[in-house]
C-alpha cells in the first residue's frame, strides 16, 4: 500500500493501481483492524468468567471468590494504563506504524499466556499483557487515522474503528458461545487462543501501511511527508494537497518554536492543559456510560434479571457534529439507565418474565445507543483536540485515564452489585448528568475543520492560515504569476516581431 505513487508520480489523470486510488480507505481499514484485537480481547472475558470450568480451574470447585475474579478483570485495565502512558513515546520516537507492530506481537503473547493459564497468577500476567497491547492500540489507531484522513471525512473513517471495535465485541460473544459446546478447560482455552489470528493478521497488514505525514513532518521528512499526502489524498485536488502541505509543517514549525519540553508534561503548560483534560475527560466519558461494566459483567446482570442473553453492538456510524452528539448521547443513556435501575428494582426477584424480559431489552437498546453516540466520536474528539508535537502523548494520557476509571469500576463491580443490587445504576446515571453538562458548556465544536484548525478553536495561533484561505492565496498567486508570463511573452512578441 505504501508503494504504489511516488513523490514525483502527482498527475490528476494517471492511470492508478485499485490500492492506489483507494489508499485511504484502505490504510484506514487495517489500522481499524485493530479494533477486532480489541473487541476480543476486551469482551472475551465476559463469556469466560461465566463458564463454570473457568470459575472450578481458577478458584477450586464450586467456590466463588469475588475480588479475585475482580482483579482478573480489572489487571487488563491496569496494563491499559501502562500502554497508554508508554504510547506517546513510541509513537513520536518510532512512529505510528511501529507502535502498531509493536501492540499486535504484545496482543499474540498475551493472548498465547492467557490460554495455556494454569491458574490466576498467569492468567492475570496474561491479561496485563494484553491490557498494554490494546492500551498502545487505541492510543495510536484514532491519531493514526485522524492524521491521514481529509479534515471533511476524519469523523467518517474514525467511525470505521468505532465499527470494528463493535464487530470485535460482537465475535467475542459468538466465539465464547461456540466455546461453550467444548468440553472442560477447553471452553474457555479455546476462545482465548482465538484473539491470536486477528493480532497476526494486524501485524502482516501493519508493515504495507504509509507512515503519518504530521509524523514525518514533525520529524522534518517534508519530501517524504508531501509524497504521502499526495498518495493519500489526491482526489482532493492539487490545490489541496499543496495547501494542507503548507498548513502541517507552517504548524509544526510554529509548535518546535514553542515547545519546551519534549514529553508528557508539557501537556499540563498552561497553554494546553485545557484540551489536555477535555481529551481525558472525554476518554472516560466511554467507560462512565456504564458500558464496559456491562459489557464484561453482563452474566451478573442478566441473572439479576434472571435471564441470559448475548449482547450485541449495533454497528451504527455518528452523522452530527461531535459535541451535539455526545450531549444527546450522555443524556440519553441516562434514560436509558434509569429505565433499567427501574426494571431491575421491580423485577429483580424473576416473579415476572415480561419484566425480566423488558429489562433484557433496554440492555441491548443501551448497547445500541453507546455504539451510536461514543463508539466513534469519542475517539476521534480525544485525538483531533490535541497539538501536533503532543497528540501521542496525549493520547496515551487520556487513554491511561480510560483504563483507571476501568480499573476501579471493573475491581468494585461485582462487589457492589453483591452489596447494593440494582441501586449501582445511580452512579452511571449521575455521572452521565454531569458528562452532559460538561461537554455542552466545555467542548467547542470541531466538525470538519483540519487537524490544525482546530487548535484554533482553542486559542492556539494558526500560522498559514485556514487552508481555504492558503488555496485562494495560492490561487491568485498563481493567476498572477501567470499573468506577468503571458505578459512577457507578449512584450517579447512585439520586440521579435516587426511592425507592418
Amino acid at each position: 500500500m505504501a508503494n504504489d505513487v511516488g513523490p514525483g508520480d502527482w498527475e490528476p489523470h494517471v492511470r492508478r493501481s485499485f490500492i492506489a486510488r483507494h489508499l485511504t480507505i484502505l490504510a484506514t481499514t487495517t489500522i481499524a483492524l485493530g479494533g477486532i484485537t480489541f473487541g476480543l480481547d476486551t469482551g472475551l472475558i465476559a463469556t469466560t468468567i461465566a463458564h463454570p470450568s473457568f470459575t472450578d480451574y481458577m478458584f477450586g470447585s464450586d467456590r466463588t471468590n469475588n475480588p479475585l475474579l475482580g482483579a482478573i478483570v480489572a489487571t487488563y485495565s491496569a496494563g491499559n494504563v501502562i500502554g497508554g502512558v508508554s504510547s506517546g513515546f513510541i509513537n513520536n520516537r518510532f512512529g505510528r506504524r511501529f507502535a502498531m507492530s509493536l501492540s499486535s506481537i504484545l496482543a499474540i503473547l498475551g493472548a498465547a499466556i492467557q490460554t495455556a493459564a494454569n491458574g490466576p497468577g498467569m492468567m492475570i500476567a496474561g491479561r496485563v499483557i494484553a491490557g498494554i497491547a490494546t492500551g498502545f492500540l487505541l492510543s495510536t489507531m484514532p491519531i493514526y487515522i485522524s492524521e491521514i484522513s481529509p479534515p471533511k471525512l476524519r469523523g467518517k473513517l474514525v467511525g470505521i474503528q468505532g465499527m470494528i471495535d463493535a464487530i470485535g465485541f460482537f465475535l467475542a460473544n459468538w466465539v465464547g458461545y461456540g466455546g461453550g459446546f467444548a468440553k472442560g478447560n477447553a471452553q474457555w482455552r479455546i476462545p482465548l487462543g482465538m484473539q491470536i489470528p486477528g493480532a497476526l493478521v494486524l501485524l502482516i497488514l501493519t508493515q504495507f501501511l504509509p507512515q503519518s505525514p504530521r509524523w514525518l513532518a514533525q520529524k522534518n521528512r517534508n519530501v517524504e511527508a508531501r509524497a504521502v499526502l499526495e498518495r493519500l489524498h489526491y482526489r482532493q485536488g492539487e490545490a489541496f494537497v499543496l495547501s494542507e502541505f503548507v498548513q502541517i509543517t507552517a504548524q509544526v514549525e510554529l509548535e518546535a518554536e514553542e515547545q519546551k519540553m519534549a514529553s508528557v508534561f508539557e501537556l499540563f503548560r498552561p497553554q494546553f492543559i485545557r484540551r489536555t483534560a477535555t481529551s481525558m475527560l472525554v476518554m472516560s466519558l466511554t467507560q462512565f456510560t456504564g458500558a464496559g461494566v456491562i459489557q464484561v459483567y453482563q452474566g451478573i446482570l442478566y441473572k439479576s434479571l434472571s435471564l441470559r442473553a448475548a449482547l450485541c453492538l449495533w454497528l451504527l456510524a455518528d452523522k452530527w457534529p461531535r459535541v451535539r452528539t455526545l450531549t444527546v448521547g450522555c443524556l440519553a443513556l441516562a434514560v436509558e439507565l434509569s429505565i433499567l435501575m427501574a426494571l431491575s428494582a421491580t423485577y429483580g426477584d424473576g416473579h415476572s418474565k415480561a419484566g425480566s424480559g423488558a429489562g433484557i431489552a433496554f440492555i441491548f437498546i443501551f448497547s445500541a445507543s453507546y455504539a451510536l453516540f461514543f463508539n466513534s466520536t469519542a475517539y476521534v474528539v480525544s485525538a483531533e483536540i490535541l497539538p501536533q508535537h503532543l497528540r501521542s502523548y496525549g493520547m496515551g494520557v487520556a487513554f491511561a485515564c480510560q483504563g483507571i476509571s476501568s480499573l476501579w469500576l471493573g475491581q468494585i463491580t461485582p462487589i457492589a452489585f453483591a452489596a447494593i443490587h440494582w441501586r449501582f445504576y445511580a452512579v452511571f446515571i449521575a455521572l452521565m448528568v454531569f458528562s452532559a453538562a460538561a461537554v455542552w458548556w466545555g467542548i467547542p465544536e470541531t466538525y470538519n475543520m483540519t487537524l490544525e484548525e482546530v487548535g484554533a478553536a482553542f486559542g492556539d495561533e494558526l500560522k498559514a492560515g485556514r487552508i481555504e484561505d492558503i488555496m485562494i492565496s495560492s490561487g491568485k498567486e498563481r493567476r498572477a504569476k501567470e499573468e506577468l508570463e503571458l505578459e512577457h511573452r507578449e512584450n517579447a512578441l512585439r520586440i521579435t516581431v516587426p511592425a507592418t
